[in-house]
C-alpha cells in the first residue's frame, strides 16, 4: 500500500479546505443577507389600500318594452334575438293570445245575440203597438157612434132609452181614454225595451273592439332604434326567453342606451364606510379581462339589503358611472370587477402583517425577543397596516408566519 507523505497531503488538502472554507463564508453572507432583507421593522412609508366589488353593467337610460295591462300569468309566445339590432317599428315581443282569441269568440256570438234580440224586440214592439192603435181606433169609432147617439134631443126618444145613449157615451169615452193611454204606455215600454236591446248591442260591440284592441297590444314593436336586450326574469332568475310567464307591466325588453353605462355593484354590510361618493374606480369587464373602464362612486344605498328572503348575507348597493364606454363590447347584464383605490397616505406608521397576531378582543405583535405587545391599528393591505399605537417606528419584530 502507498502512503502519501504529511507535507505532500497538507499542501494538496490546503486549497480544498480554502475552498471550502470560502463556499461556507459565502453561503452564510448569502443567508445573511435574506435575513436582513426579510426583517420586520416599524417604519414610516405611503400607504393605500383598495377594496374589490362585483357589479354588473346597467344603461343609465334605456326604452323598455313591457307585457301589456290584462297579460295576467301570459306566455311569451315570440321575441327577437337577445343583442339583434332592431329598427324602430320592428316587431319584437308577441305575447300569447289565445286567451283574447277565445274571448273574442264568445263575445261574437253574444253580438250576434243582441243583434237577434234587437231585431226582436223591435218586431214584438211594432205588432204590439200595432194592436194597441187598433184597439184605439175601436174605441173611438166607439166614441163618436155614442156621441152621435147621445147628442139627439132628450125628448126625442123614451126616458130609459136617453139614459141608456148617455151612459153608452160615458162607457165609449172611458174606453177611448184607456186605449189611448194604453197605446201610449205601450210605446214608452217598446222605447224603453229597445234602448235596452241598443245598450246591450253597443256594449257587445264595445267588447269585440276592445279584445281587438288588446289583439293589436299584444303585438309588440321596437320604439327606436339600438341593440334589443333581454330584460330579467326575476322568477326564474336568468333573462326572459320564449315560452315564460309575463305580468301586466313587467319590462320584457330593453332597448339601452349604450353610450351611457353604469356598474351596480354590491358592498358587504361589514366593510361599511369603506367607499364613498365621488371614489374613484377601475372597472373590468369578465368578458375583457384585458380592458379597463375609469369610473366613479355616483350613489350608495342607504341601508343594506339581503339578495334573497332567506339570505344572511347584506349589501349596500353601489351605482359606478363609467368615464367611457365601448359600444362594440358593452351590453347590459355583463358581470364587472370593480376596484375602487382608497387615497394615498403618506408618511404613515405601518406595522407588517407578518408580526401580528389578531385575537378576537385585541391584537399583538410580536417583538424580535418573542415577547407579544398589543397594539391598535388601523385599515390594511396585503402585507401592511396602519400603526395607530402600541409601537415606535425602527421596532424589530419577528415573522410569525414562518412557523
Amino acid at each position: 500500500m502507498n502512503f502519501w507523505p504529511r507535507s505532500t497531503l497538507l499542501l494538496y488538502l490546503s486549497p480544498m479546505a480554502l475552498g471550502l472554507g470560502g463556499a461556507c463564508s459565502t453561503s452564510e453572507t448569502s443567508s445573511a443577507q435574506a435575513a436582513q432583507s426579510q426583517e420586520l421593522v416599524v417604519h414610516r412609508g405611503d400607504f393605500q389600500t383598495s377594496i374589490r366589488l362585483s357589479g354588473v353593467l346597467r344603461a343609465a337610460d334605456s326604452a323598455s318594452i313591457s307585457s301589456p295591462q290584462g297579460a295576467w300569468g301570459v306566455s311569451i309566445r315570440w321575441m327577437a334575438d337577445d343583442g339583434a339590432e332592431v329598427k324602430k317599428g320592428d316587431k319584437v315581443l308577441e305575447i300569447d293570445n289565445s286567451a283574447i282569441v277565445s274571448t273574442l269568440d264568445n263575445y261574437k256570438e253574444a253580438l250576434l245575440a243582441a243583434r237577434n234580440d234587437l231585431l226582436q224586440q223591435r218586431n214584438d214592439s211594432t205588432i204590439n203597438i200595432a194592436e194597441k192603435e187598433q184597439a184605439l181606433e175601436q174605441a173611438d169609432y166607439s166614441l163618436r157612434k155614442a156621441k152621435l147617439d147621445a147628442s139627439v134631443p132628450k125628448d126625442a126618444y123614451p126616458r130609459r132609452v136617453y139614459e141608456d145613449m148617455q151612459l153608452a157615451l160615458d162607457r165609449a169615452t172611458r174606453e177611448h181614454t184607456a186605449a189611448d193611454k194604453a197605446l201610449q204606455t205601450e210605446k214608452r215600454i217598446a222605447a224603453l225595451a229597445l234602448e235596452q236591446k241598443e245598450l246591450a248591442l253597443g256594449k257587445a260591440e264595445r267588447n269585440i273592439e276592445g279584445e281587438l284592441a288588446k289583439l293589436d297590444d299584444y303585438v309588440l314593436e321596437a320604439p327606436r332604434d339600438g341593440i334589443l336586450v333581454a330584460a330579467e326574469n326575476w322568477q326564474e332568475g336568468r333573462s326572459f326567453r320564449v315560452g315564460d310567464k309575463s305580468w301586466p307591466g313587467q319590462v320584457i325588453l330593453e332597448i339601452p342606451n349604450l353610450a351611457v353605462m353604469n356598474v351596480e355593484a354590491e358592498l358587504s354590510d361589514v366593510d361599511d364606510g369603506r367607499v364613498h361618493i365621488d371614489m374613484p374606480a377601475q372597472c373590468v369587464l369578465d368578458a375583457y379581462p384585458d380592458l379597463s373602464f375609469p369610473a366613479k362612486i355616483r350613489s350608495i344605498s342607504p341601508v343594506a339589503q339581503s339578495p334573497a328572503q332567506d339570505s344572511l348575507r347584506r349589501a349596500f348597493e353601489v351605482v359606478l358611472e363609467l368615464e367611457s364606454t365601448d359600444q362594440e363590447r358593452m351590453r347590459p347584464g355583463m358581470s364587472v370587477q370593480v376596484e375602487v383605490v382608497d387615497p394615498v397616505e403618506p408618511g404613515v406608521l405601518l406595522v407588517p402583517r407578518a408580526a401580528l397576531r389578531f385575537d378576537s378582543k385585541e391584537i399583538f405583535a410580536e417583538l424580535e425577543d418573542g415577547r407579544e405587545q398589543a397594539i391598535s391599528i388601523g385599515r390594511c393591505s396585503a402585507q401592511e397596516c396602519l400603526l395607530l399605537d402600541g409601537l415606535t417606528e425602527g421596532t424589530r419584530l419577528s415573522d410569525r408566519s414562518a412557523r
